[in-house]
């Protein structure tokens, strides 16, 4: 290694100075380049759903919060959910939150998408009564003259032992909300 930076040195030495200038200025000139592509790009960041399947009432007022953010944000391509870089999802979040929104759409089954290593086992059961309250909602919202759902579910603990007691059994209560009384 040594013998190298030796060799080097010698050619640098035997090198004409004009030359010289010209390999630095090549050298900064290659460095800028790389770094201007690496910044324009965004360095690779990607963009996650922040909202998604919710009204465009929701959507509207969605927007209007991630445009005071001045986050930049893009429609998916269904036009129902909307998009925002990576790093500032779990913000936009509780800044929505704070605002109750969105008031429609629910999550469902999506909660399970990310990776969530060492979760306990009591926030991997909520998650999966959010997710199939949310679905429940979604499906009963898909139906003709049917506006919103909203659907709560309660479900007894798993015991070993099976209850006769009519108040250990699962249960839901369902509001909707129909066409005829929005209008």
């Amino acid at each position: 290694m040594k013998e190298r930076f030796e060799k080097l040195n010698q050619v640098w030495g035997a090198m004409p100075s004009d030359k010289k200038v010209y390999l630095v200025i090549a050298v900064i000139g290659i460095i800028a380049v790389s770094a201007g592509i690496l910044s324009w790009s965004g360095g690779g960041g990607s963009m996650r759903v922040l909202v998604s399947n919710a009204d465009s009432k929701d959507l509207g007022e969605v927007v209007d919060i991630v445009k005071a953010s001045q986050v930049d944000f893009e429609y998916s391509e269904s036009g129902d959910s909307i998009l925002v870089p990576e790093d500032k999802v779990r913000e936009l979040r509780m800044q929505l939150a704070m605002k109750g929104l969105p008031r429609s759409g629910g999550v469902g089954y999506e909660i399970f998408d990310e990776g969530n290593f060492g979760i306990s086992d009591f926030v991997q059961r909520t998650n999966f009564k959010r997710a199939l309250e949310g679905e429940l909602g979604r499906t009963i919202s898909a139906m003709d003259n049917i506006t919103s759902a909203r659907v709560a579910i309660v479900l007894p603990e798993n015991n070993l032992l099976l209850s006769e007691d009519p108040n250990d059994r699962p249960s839901a209560s369902v509001y909707i909300l129909t066409q005829a009384e929005t209008l």
